[in-house]
């Protein structure tokens, strides 16, 4: 595994039932950790994977 130069850390929040989680992106999963990163700030309505389609 390649050492992240710098941290990268997410939070998502659901305002609704009042919970965050957070994450710190790193190299386990580059490929999707990076797609990710290069989309923020990313704000969307709750998507469930059975009906997102190609939103996930």
């Amino acid at each position: 595994m390649t050492k992240t130069l710098f941290a990268r850390h997410v939070e998502i929040a659901w305002s609704g039932p009042g919970i965050t989680v957070a994450a710190e992106l790193d190299d386990r999963n580059a490929v999707p950790a990076d797609a990710l990163w290069g989309a923020l700030p990313y704000q969307s309505l709750r998507g469930d994977a059975l009906v997102a389609g190609s939103h996930l």
